[in-house]
């Protein structure tokens, strides 16, 4: 089994990604094996997967995304390594 997370938040802030973060932490009993998060930057798609679970995740949003007008975030945790 996995979770899957989504969010699109308007002018984001700093509490909007501790929101998320929580949310990662909250899901993690949902797959322990692998973590990961894409958004979307400059029309394109930014990913970082790793083979961890979500505790061990660095959610280190770069300072970019708090200058975003709209932040579009799509995660899972999962029971699949990521490779």
């Amino acid at each position: 089994m996995c979770g899957v997370i989504g969010a699109i938040i308007k002018k984001p802030h700093a509490e909007d990604f501790l929101m998320l973060h929580r949310v990662f932490l909250e899901s993690k009993i949902r797959g322990l094996h692998a973590t990961g998060i894409a958004y979307v930057k400059n029309n394109e798609i930014v990913i970082d997967k790793r083979p961890v679970p979500a505790d061990e995740f660095p959610f280190n949003f770069p300072s970019y995304v708090m200058k975003m007008e709209i932040f579009i975030l799509s995660g899972i945790v999962d029971i699949v390594p990521v490779i």
